[in-house]
């Protein structure tokens, strides 16, 4: 796939006209040793100090989280609320509001009246909407931070994924064309063993969307795509998911991207409810992506501006020609970016973090082989550009994608989250788990069992002795009661899991 001069002339206006322009300030790096030596961040440095040990390779990777901060205010139920998108508005407009995401956080201060700190987290209103703004702000909690969370996730019935079966029927009898994309940069990704022996038990959660795509009719992909991007080259791995993404929207009406570290835990339902709710699904509507925000990477209150406000471990699209000019300027926005240089932006005095802030091709060259690669170049180039941040759907985390805690595609992520409400080095464990339960019940064939059955990360816990412990200690091992509000009546436990404990009544 190579650079044509449309592309040039066209994209690269649409790129470089509509973003502030700031001088790259990172050097670029070739090897991990590398990034941590000329890092400029120490907050960044530490994560990735800290993550490199569960990292599995060069595409395992996660969001950044302080530890302390995040504890203390999770002990001491302090967090920073944000404004929901009322869900009336929803309910009328049967899509997201077409409002204008993004905002210019560098004239916008953590104490605004967006993001007023809250004296006590138990007073705060849970949001009642499942979208949200992409901005530079972000809760000091990492919501959601277990299935039974009242906020975010499976605890919240806003954020759950429970299309009516009226609408599950329409969509069996009139599917869309959908295709499944799991992009990695290595070869034998492409070909997908049935045999779950046969895989990484961290990453199942490929066999398990192979499987899902095969019982409801999808297309899918994994492995690196089939025509070659020369930019590759000069880019980290993570790339590959906007080069692969370029070519089969030519091939596909959808495609939903994910990471090898997603999974799929409501396997009876289908994805067309999800891309409706997204918009996407309005061919005469501006939405023409959706992903939801960043679970972590937030200090003091502000996104990293490393990371960017959303994460790109799922990403839906509509085929559509503002779609293709947006993955071009996910894509080519570090070639466009390479020789370009402008004012930096302005450090507000509450900036937390060392790294100035970011916004166009200062953010795109930082992240052509520095974390967090792809993200931020997406955040810059898609998510917060003026030509297309109107067109992008920005679901909440967990709601009812992304995190590990997400309703429907959770995101088993790797980086520095608390133990204590996630623990990394679980991961191939709860994988292992989760692909069991969605196997059984997958295996139970179309139009039989309970359609809404759901495989929990809380469920498919290691076997281990919790003494002195604090792993999941303020999540899953809470000893605090859920209350009926949270756990929804969809189903029942003993009907779907002939593996238990690994499938979960909770919100299924």
């Amino acid at each position: 796939m190579s650079t044509a001069p449309f592309c040039l002339n066209v994209f690269m206006t649409r790129l470089l006209g509509a973003l502030v322009l700031v001088a790259p300030s990172l050097m670029f790096a070739v090897s991990l040793k590398t990034q941590l030596q000329d890092h400029p961040d120490p907050w960044a440095r530490r994560c990735e100090e800290k993550s490199a040990a569960s990292r599995r390779d060069e595409l395992d990777y996660g969001p950044c989280f302080d530890e302390e901060e995040v504890e203390t205010a999770m002990r001491t139920s302090f967090f920073i609320g944000r404004t929901a998108v009322p869900a009336s508005d929803f309910a009328i407009h049967g899509q997201p509001p077409h409002s204008n995401f993004g905002v210019n956080f560098s004239a916008t201060a953590p104490n605004s009246p967006k993001s007023t700190p809250s004296a006590s987290d138990s007073k705060q209103k849970a949001p009642t909407s499942i979208f949200t703004e992409v901005d530079m702000l972000c809760d000091t909690v990492p919501r959601p931070l277990s299935d039974s969370d009242e906020r975010l996730g499976a605890g919240n019935p806003v954020c759950r994924y429970e299309p009516s079966e009226v609408v599950l029927q329409h969509y069996s009898e009139n599917p869309e064309d959908i295709a499944i994309v799991i992009p990695s940069n290595y070869q034998k990704d492409s070909n997908v063993s049935d045999n779950p022996g046969d895989h990484d038990p961290l990453f199942l959660g490929v066999l398990a969307w192979k499987m899902y795509a095969r019982f409801h009719g999808y297309g899918f992909y994994s492995g690196p795509p089939e025509n070659s991007c020369p930019e590759l080259k000069e880019q980290h791995p993570a790339w590959t998911k906007p080069c692969m993404a370029m070519d089969l929207i030519k091939k596909h009406e959808y495609l939903i991207i994910v990471d090898r570290d997603t999974t799929v835990i409501k396997p009876r339902l289908r994805l067309e409810p999800l891309f409706n709710v997204a918009g996407l699904m309005d061919k005469g509507g501006k939405k023409i992506l959706a992903v939801a925000e960043e679970w972590g990477s937030c200090k003091k209150g502000v996104r990293s501006p490393l990371s960017g406000d959303v994460n790109t471990g799922i990403v839906l699209l509509r085929r559509s020609p503002a779609t293709t000019e947006a993955l071009a300027s996910w894509f080519y926005g570090p070639t466009w970016c390479k020789n370009v240089a402008t004012a930096p932006v302005q450090r507000p005095v509450w900036w937390p973090f060392h790294t100035e802030p970011c916004q166009g091709c200062s953010c795109i060259t930082q992240g052509v082989d520095n974390w967090s690669y792809d993200q931020v170049g997406f955040y810059a180039s898609v998510a917060n550009n003026e030509s297309f941040r109107s067109m992008v759907t920005a679901f909440r985390s967990g709601c009812p994608i992304n995190s590990p805690f997400a309703d429907f595609i959770p995101h088993l992520l790797s980086g520095t989250p608390t133990k204590a409400t996630y623990d990394v080095n679980h991961r191939a464990v709860v994988s292992k788990n989760l692909h069991a339960c969605i196997s059984d019940l997958l295996n139970t064939g179309q139009g039989k069992g309970n359609p809404y059955a759901r495989c929990s990360i809380c469920d498919a816990l290691p076997e281990l002795s919790w003494s002195g412990s604090g792993s999941w200690s303020l999540s899953c091992r809470s000893h605090s009661p859920v209350p009926s509000s949270r756990v929804s009546n969809r189903g029942s436990f003993g009907e779907d899991c002939s593996v238990p404990p690994y499938c979960a009544s909770m919100a299924s």
